[in-house]
């Protein structure tokens, strides 16, 4: 099967982490491979205030961009086991 492009947004809630965004940024990097996807290309795009909040204690996140080669499965995959996570509050999938 031939691997697909995608590029993947996060939505980081850091108010109750005391990491760093690297920190963060190598945890996603691991739950993207154990959904057999491959980060070629990280990007984080800094903090930005949200047009509508989604709580009124959170009006801002920080932005993070992952290019990801893999199988057609990957963003259901990636969504299962994301879910739970507390730090990401949104995630998007782009196909390319």
């Amino acid at each position: 099967m031939k691997p697909k492009t995608y590029k993947i947004t996060f939505i980081i809630d850091t108010r109750e982490t005391s990491g760093t965004t690297d920190a963060v940024i190598d945890s996603l990097k691991d739950v993207i491979k154990a959904v057999d996807g491959d980060a070629s290309q990280v990007e984080d795009l800094g903090v930005r205030d949200f047009a509508r909040c989604p709580d009124a204690k959170f009006t801002l996140g920080r932005y993070l961009q992952f290019d990801v080669q893999g199988t057609p499965q990957t963003p259901a995959a990636l969504h299962q086991k994301i879910r739970l996570n507390k730090i990401v509050n949104r995630v998007l999938v782009e196909r390319l």
